[in-house]
């Protein structure tokens, strides 16, 4: 099969559990290789999956040689400033892509290619806009858009400790923008608040008109043969109904793999307590509800101090350290 897409995902130190459930879903992706830069030993069978083994060191000399000016990447999470680059940095993987991404490995894929039919391939140079998954159109003029001088300067970026977000909505897209490059940025993902017990879509920038369908005040997700599902109720007809998203991003909670996971399960939860088991077919019951993304006041009140806490260390280390 002719592959599509090529993503990326640089990662150092110890894989975590919940990655084995990324790469299950990513099997179920045939269309997409992920090139996995790492220096970890990566025991992981997989057609769609090629690891590229290198130390942090290797990876920030490599980014190095392609600049004239000293960059600064002192740690791995400086990494997401980069991730534009990776067009330029890896052409000679992705040279026989027509399409090149990156993406996360706190996400569960869904069947990403039926959210893109060929229209939206054809007519746009840039897809989605958050650093959990963005794709390219793979040609030198595109990966090379990220130096354009309009909107955030890659220079300033690369040169200086304080996180950027350049590979989000400010950063590259801002720059897509200005240049007025087609860009496709349907929210087609579950995009999980870290900052709620319960699970429920980061809601930033979604119309009033929208919000009554975005969430729903009782829902759940999972993970059925490749695709990502949400099961809720609707409040017009208090009846259990189900809608489908390309990926789920679980940012920020450890999401714990409940029970004992392997590469024939079909159909798991993806839950505030961890990813958890689930019988296949779409049949949700109203106290699963409850059971699978229950409402907790004093767990609500804790993610909320942490957001607080968030907000203004990152200020802190942001204006006054310069970090």
């Amino acid at each position: 099969m002719h592959k599509k897409l090529a993503l990326i995902i640089a990662y150092f130190g110890e894989l975590p559990e919940y990655s084995k459930v990324f790469f299950h879903s990513l099997n179920y992706n045939p269309e997409i290789d992920l090139f996995l830069v790492t220096d970890q030993d990566v025991n992981i069978n997989m057609d769609n999956l090629i690891v590229i083994k290198k130390t942090f060191s290797e990876l920030k000399n490599d980014i190095q040689n392609l600049f004239e000016f000293k960059i600064v990447l002192d740690t791995p999470y400086k990494l997401c400033d980069y991730k534009p680059i990776y067009g330029m940095l890896f052409k000679d993987v992705l040279s026989e892509y027509p399409f090149w991404g990156y993406c996360d490995l706190d996400m569960v894929l869904g069947d990403v290619f039926s959210f893109l039919p060929e229209n939206i391939l054809n007519n746009y140079s840039k897809i989605y806009e958050y650093g959990h998954l963005t794709i390219y159109k793979n040609d030198p003029e595109n990966n090379q858009r990220f130096m354009s001088e309009v909107g955030m300067n890659y220079q300033d970026v690369f040169t200086t400790k304080v996180i950027k977000v350049f590979d989000e909505t400010e950063g590259i897209q801002r720059k897509y923008d200005l240049m007025g490059i087609p860009a496709y940025t349907s929210r087609d993902c579950a995009d999980i608040t870290p900052w709620s017990y319960q699970l429920k879509r980061v809601e930033t920038g979604i119309s009033k008109e929208r919000l009554n369908s975005f969430n729903y005040k009782k829902q759940l997700f999972f993970w059925e043969n490749g695709k990502v599902f949400r099961g809720f109720i609707n409040p017009h007809t208090n009846k259990i109904e189900y809608d489908s998203f390309n990926y789920l991003h679980f940012q920020k909670r450890e999401m714990k793999i409940r029970f004992p996971f392997n590469s024939s399960i079909k159909s798991f939860f993806i839950t505030n307590q961890g990813i958890m088991e689930k019988k296949q077919g779409f049949n949700i019951k109203k106290e699963d509800f409850k059971r699978y993304n229950n409402y907790n006041l004093i767990r609500e009140i804790s993610k909320g101090l942490q957001r607080y806490y968030f907000i203004w260390r990152r200020r802190l280390l942001k204006y006054i350290f310069r970090r």
